[in-house]
């Protein structure tokens, strides 16, 4: 496994793991969703470990619960915006 971009992806997927602000979480999410990608496409003409491409796609699916989350909670606080406006 090439260590340089074993270690590019994963740093840039613990920067998306680990965001607080909410503005910033979806841009990092998609950064590293692009990283994981693009690694992915390299693996595919490289030989290299299968521990790695597991890491991968765990981390792929991680990155699409978390945009599923954030998704979750815009929506509900839409919804109590809405709320409090008709109330």
């Amino acid at each position: 496994m090439n260590e340089s971009k074993s270690a590019e992806w994963q740093r840039i997927y613990q920067e998306a793991l680990i965001e607080t602000d909410q503005v910033e979480l979806l841009p990092k999410i998609c950064a590293a969703e692009s990283v994981l990608f693009s690694r992915l496409q390299q693996m595919h003409h490289e030989l290299t470990p299968r521990g790695e491409a597991i890491a991968i796609f765990d981390a792929v699916h991680s990155l699409r619960l978390l945009r599923c989350d954030l998704y979750s909670r815009r929506k509900r606080e839409e919804l109590s915006l809405m709320w409090k406006r008709s109330a």
